[in-house]
């Protein structure tokens, strides 16, 4: 009977053992793991800017014999003047 126990004890301590060996080979041999994809893979470059022409300058023209005197022409459509070097601007 005591060699019976002994026996099945160390059978279980047996399969114990080749347990915990296979777990540890199988953590060593696991992955590291992958980095993430690239979330903006897929996105190509576009033009995002104002959906409006508004704000854009078209032109800007000065008059040569007053040099604060300026024009300038915005994107949409109109034409806005300054006698005070920018200071100041009237459509």
């Amino acid at each position: 009977m005591y060699r019976a126990a002994l026996s099945r004890l160390l059978i279980s301590l047996l399969l114990l053992l080749s347990s915990v060996a296979t777990l540890g080979s199988l953590q060593a041999h696991a992955q590291a793991p992958e980095e993430p994809a690239n979330p903006f893979a897929g996105m190509e470059w576009r033009n995002i800017g104002p959906g409006f022409m508004s704000g854009r300058i078209a032109d800007i023209a000065w008059d040569p014999s007053d040099s604060s005197v300026w024009y300038v022409a915005v994107g949409s459509g109109g034409v806005w003047k300054t006698t005070n070097a920018g200071v100041t601007w009237t459509p």
